[in-house]
């Protein structure tokens, strides 16, 4: 057991010696460990699932509503687009392919309201196949390539918190 313990444990201590990560695992400044996230939406779908990433990296997420606020950064989602647009048409004149399309506006501000970040917007999109003969396949399909949108545009805006210099929150 012990031989295929240690160059295991070998394998892993190289791999985050040169900066590997597991997927999903960002390292976010020191004064970004604590959020709060404006509008305080629970239900939201992507809502929930930023606050899933941002937990999964060690960000606590305050409460706006049960914790007074002072001192804490701000993720405010301005807006969320969710659309769909037809690529192309088959022989019968009926839509077979089309992408399905999220975008994410938001901005991130210190304890003192300045802007932190020079991003601001994540989109993220999927192509669907529509097959008019198994419509409910195509909305079963829908809905799981929503959920991944929702899922890699909540990684993005984590990846791009990743990237804020840790002097710039200051």
């Amino acid at each position: 057991m012990h031989k295929i313990t240690f160059p295991f444990i070998l394998v892993l201590s190289l791999l985050t010696g040169c900066g590997f990560h597991l997927r999903g695992a960002f390292s976010i400044p020191e004064s970004l460990q604590t959020l709060q996230i404006l509008p305080n939406q629970p239900y939201d779908i992507f809502q929930r699932t930023l606050k899933q990433f941002l937990k999964s990296n060690n960000i606590t997420i305050v409460d706006p509503c049960i914790t007074k606020t002072t001192n804490i950064p701000t993720l405010t989602i301005l807006s969320q687009a969710f659309a769909e647009r037809t690529l192309a048409y088959g022989s019968n004149g009926l839509p077979n392919r089309a992408v399905l399309e999220l975008k994410i506006s938001y901005q991130l501000t210190n304890p003192q309201g300045k802007r932190l970040g020079t991003n601001t917007l994540v989109t993220v999109e999927r192509e669907l196949t529509l097959n008019p003969n198994a419509v409910l396949g195509t909305d079963n399909e829908r809905t799981y390539l929503q959920a991944e949108l929702y899922r890699d545009a909540a990684s993005q805006l984590v990846r791009q918190l990743s990237m804020i210099p840790d002097h710039e929150e200051r």
